[in-house]
C-alpha cells in the first residue's frame, strides 16, 4: 500500500491547477512538518504494517531539505521512498541524497508549449536540465498534468519527454474537477491516438501510467487543522468515478495494442466505494 506524506504546503511556483487548496497564498496558513511530527506520522504508518511505498509531497519539499534528509536517512530501509518535486531546486546535497539512496523521483513537467501558462514562475529549460541530470542517478518519472489547455497534446507531450529527451517513465495526471464528460471523451480519444501511433517496442519498454497497468485504488485524505497532511491509497478498494472509467478504457486499448488480456475493472476481492467513504 502507498502512503503520501506532505512535508509542506509552501511552494516557489504558483501553478494555475494546483490541487493544494491549503496553499499559504490562499489561506495564509503555512504548514511545514516538524521533526517530531515526521517521527509521529512515520510511526503511525509503520504501525499499520502495510506500507510498501512512501511518497513525499509539497508544496515544494526541497525548500526544506533538513526535513527531507532527516526522514530519508532515518527511514529509508522501512519502505521505498518517492519524491515529487517541481524540479526548480538542485544542489550537491540533493544530488548526493538521490544517488546514495536511489530514490524514485517524480518531476512535475507538462506540455512544453503550454507549461509557462500554467506553471507560473517556471524556468522550463532549467527544470528540464535538472530532471535529465537526476535521470543519470536514478529513474526519473515525468509527472504531467492534463488540463483543458493541453488535453489535445497528450501524444506530443509523450513524444517530447520520451522520444526526444529519453525519459523512460511518464505519468499523466488530471485535475478531475476541471474535466467534464466532454473532456473525458477528448481524453480517451487523445490517449488512443498516442497508443495507436507509438511503436510497439516503445510501449513495451516505457512505463506510461496510468494506462499501462490497472491498479485499483481509493485515496483517503487525512486532514488535520484544516490542512491536508497525509494520503492513503488502498488497493483493496476502487471508486468508479468518471476518471477511473476513462483510464480503464485507455488501459484496455493499451492491452489490445500489446496483445495482452486486460484485467477486469473490478478485480476479485476489490470493494467498490463512493467518494468520501
Amino acid at each position: 500500500m502507498r502512503y503520501s506524506l506532505h512535508i509542506t504546503n509552501n511552494c516557489n511556483l504558483r501553478c494555475t491547477y494546483c490541487y493544494e487548496d491549503n496553499k499559504i497564498d490562499r489561506q495564509r496558513k503555512q504548514f511545514v512538518i516538524s521533526f517530531e511530527e515526521i517521527d509521529e506520522k512515520i510511526n503511525e504508518i509503520l504501525a499499520h504494517g502495510n506500507c510498501d511505498e512512501l511518497e513525499l509531497l509539497g508544496g515544494e519539499i526541497f525548500l526544506y531539505m533538513d526535513k527531507v534528509s532527516y526522514l530519508i536517512e532515518k527511514y529509508h530501509n522501512k519502505f521505498a521512498i518517492i519524491i515529487t518535486t517541481n524540479g526548480t531546486i538542485r544542489n550537491a546535497e540533493i544530488d548526493e541524497l538521490i544517488a546514495k539512496y536511489r530514490l524514485g523521483i517524480g518531476v512535475s513537467l507538462d506540455d512544453p508549449q503550454t507549461i509557462s501558462k500554467q506553471r507560473i514562475g517556471i524556468d522550463f529549460e532549467r527544470v528540464l536540465a535538472n530532471a535529465k541530470h537526476w535521470n543519470t542517478l536514478t529513474n526519473v518519472a515525468i509527472t504531467a498534468v492534463i488540463t483543458p489547455l493541453n488535453i489535445r497534446r497528450i501524444k506530443e507531450t509523450f513524444d517530447f519527454y520520451v522520444l526526444e529527451q529519453g525519459f523512460r517513465t511518464i505519468h499523466f495526471g488530471c485535475v478531475e474537477e476541471w474535466l467534464n464528460d466532454y473532456y473525458w471523451e477528448i481524453y480517451k480519444k487523445e490517449v488512443l491516438r498516442l497508443i495507436q501511433a507509438t511503436d510497439l517496442k516503445i510501449l513495451q519498454q516505457v512505463t506510461i501510467s496510468p494506462w499501462k497497468y490497472h491498479v485499483p485504488s481509493h485515496k483517503k485524505i487525512i486532514i488535520e487543522d484544516g490542512i491536508e497532511k497525509m494520503e492513503i491509497f488502498d488497493n483493496n478498494q476502487i471508486e468508479l468515478c468518471s476518471y477511473r472509467k476513462a483510464i480503464y478504457a485507455c488501459y484496455v486499448a493499451y492491452c489490445e495494442k500489446l496483445g495482452k488480456k486486460p484485467e477486469p475493472m473490478i478485480p476479485e476481492g476489490v470493494q467498490v466505494v463512493t467518494r468520501g467513504s
